[in-house]
């Protein structure tokens, strides 16, 4: 992917050599990661870690393909409790006989949930859940969708895990293996992490199965990698002095003094203030570094959200009075504005709560009791997902094949 062209007053940041300067101290996640963070879950399915590994710490066994006895035709039924839950097979298939959401595109919905990871594929109408051990960490989970496997990785130094698909999951690769977050990287199958030799205050590019690859991302003096967001096309934002920079193998350069509101494969949302404190919320295009306003005064600095991939809409996370996170959807072409103060919204870090189909055409949504919620984003209807699902917290989309991601 090539570098993208930026508007004159697009400032460039040389960092130079990236080895340069001491390594900054780490830190955990940033601040509005810190708001939105929740406890651990605690709920977890012993019997159904007892079918992929007996110690999440140990090395798993090789995979072996789902046994018959492993597929079912049918949603299990809803438990009470996980106390009394019954021994979950590694993986299982349930065929529903008809598509999700009357759509034919081949992309793929996943979600995360205590001790599970569910694969939806709505053209075929399958949905595939997946057992994982316990991630043994109280903090952000990210999940990384490939072409054919989900990376969970916990921020902590605790191990994380690759789901291949339609096969039980299986511990990562030591140099995967290693805490810190873990973003997409800028073409399928392509991840940023943590290098082992943390000397270096760089992201480095890897493959979802762990070969590391040439390509790095420098962080800024006075940041670290702990501290960094996706940008919505394969690289980085920091948050430091003057402003938010994004950073790509080349340097990092300056897309607004401001704080970032949203991010998205066409550009970004931030409010910017002039000297007075006269303060706007702009939508920046992420080609030409061109700026316009959108949703004046709707928005305050604490908002957070993604941008569709075709652009036209925002779906911006707000928090209200009691500390309750909504949801407000905007339409970026007319400039509205509509707020769903009846849906909320996981406190999940900013890495999965919410996310747009590949296509644009669906908004999903994981709200507090472990649902997931269907928004229509040209006309804001919400709506169930309509099919029985374990509790979710965390969202990823996956392109569908041939796809550009």
């Amino acid at each position: 992917m090539g570098d993208d062209a930026y508007a004159d007053d697009i400032e460039w940041l040389d960092v130079g050599s990236a080895g340069g300067g001491a390594v900054p101290p780490r830190r955990p996640w940033p601040r509005w990661l810190t708001l939105a963070a929740t406890g651990a879950v605690v709920a977890v399915v012993v019997a159904a870690l007892n079918l992929v590994h007996r110690d999440p710490a140990a090395a798993p066994a090789s995979p072996a393909p789902p046994t018959p006895a492993q597929v079912s035709s049918t949603p299990p039924a809803p438990q009470a409790s996980a106390a009394v839950q019954p021994a979950l097979p590694a993986v299982s298939v349930t065929e529903l006989g008809h598509p999700l959401l009357n759509t034919t595109a081949g992309w793929e919905l996943f979600g995360r949930g205590p001790g599970v990871l569910v694969r939806i594929q709505p053209a075929a109408g399958r949905i595939t859940r997946t057992a994982i051990p316990d991630l043994r960490s109280g903090g952000p989970v990210y999940l990384v969708a490939g072409s054919d496997r989900v990376i969970v990785r916990p921020l902590d130094n605790v191990p994380g895990y690759v789901v291949p698909d339609g096969r039980p999951a299986e511990q990562l690769p030591p140099q995967l293996n290693l805490d810190g977050p873990v973003f997409p990287g800028p073409a399928p199958d392509r991840m940023w992490v943590r290098p082992a030799d943390d000397h270096q205050p760089v992201m480095a590019l890897a493959t979802l199965g762990g070969r590391r690859l040439a390509d790095f991302l420098p962080v800024p003096a006075g940041s670290s990698s702990f501290e960094a967001v996706a940008d919505g096309s394969g690289y980085l934002l920091y948050t430091g002095i003057g402003g938010v920079y994004d950073a790509r193998p080349g340097g990092l350069r300056r897309i607004s003094t401001g704080a970032l509101l949203a991010v998205g494969p066409t550009g970004w949302l931030a409010v910017e203030c002039d000297e007075r404190y006269r303060c706007r919320t702009v939508l920046i295009n992420r080609a030409t570094g061109l700026r316009r306003t959108v949703a004046s005064g709707a928005l305050s600095r604490d908002s957070r959200g993604v941008i569709s991939p075709d652009g036209a809409t925002a779906a911006v996370m707000t928090s209200g009075p009691d500390g309750a996170v909504g949801l407000a959807i905007i339409d970026l072409a007319h400039d509205r504005v509509r707020r769903l103060p009846d849906l909320p919204v996981t406190q999940e870090p900013l890495n999965g709560a919410i996310a747009f189909s590949p296509d644009s055409a669906w908004l999903f949504v994981a709200s507090p009791d472990g649902t997931v919620s269907v928004v229509n984003p040209r006309t804001a209807a919400v709506s169930p997902l309509g099919v029985s699902l374990p509790a979710l917290s965390q969202l990823v989309l996956r392109p569908a094949p041939g796809a550009r991601q």
